[in-house]
C-alpha cells in the first residue's frame, strides 16, 4: 500500500506514517517549511519505505495536468468510483479510511455536489 502525504505539515506526515500498512510506502510530496520531529520506530519495526519526490513547478506542471484532465474521455468511475459532496468528506470519506472500515483507494470530492454518487465503501 502507498500513502501520499501532500500537505507538508508535521501532523499530516505523522498521519501518513500511522495510516500506511506494514511493509507499505509513504511518499512525501508536500513541501516542508521547517524541520520536523517525528516518531520513526514504527517505520523500522514495520519495514516501511519513506521516499521523497521531485518538487513540481506549478507554472509548468499545472497547465499540462489540466490539459490531460480535459482530454480524458468518459467517466472517472474507473479511477475513483465514489464522489462525495464536501460536507460528507469527514464522515463518509476520512473516518472510514482512518478507522480502516473502507476499501476505497480514491474518492472524488465535489464541493458543489448536493449528494454522493457511486459505490459505497
Amino acid at each position: 500500500a502507498v500513502v501520499y502525504e501532500v500537505v507538508g505539515a508535521e501532523r499530516t506526515v505523522a498521519g501518513a506514517l500511522e495510516a500506511v500498512m506494514p511493509g507499505g510506502r509513504v511518499v512525501l510530496v508536500g513541501l516542508h517549511d521547517a524541520p520536523r520531529s517525528l516518531e520513526l520506530r514504527r517505520v523500522t519495526a514495520d519495514e516501511m519505505d519513506v521516499v521523497g519526490t521531485r518538487a513540481h513547478a506549478c507554472g509548468a506542471d499545472l497547465p499540462e495536468a489540466l490539459r490531460l484532465l480535459g482530454s480524458r474521455s468518459g467517466r472517472w468511475t474507473d479511477i475513483a468510483p465514489t464522489m462525495l459532496p464536501l460536507e460528507r468528506l469527514v464522515e463518509d470519506g476520512i473516518l472510514p479510511m482512518a478507522e480502516r472500515r473502507s476499501g476505497r483507494v480514491k474518492t472524488l470530492i465535489d464541493p458543489w455536489a448536493a449528494a454522493s454518487r457511486g459505490r459505497a465503501s
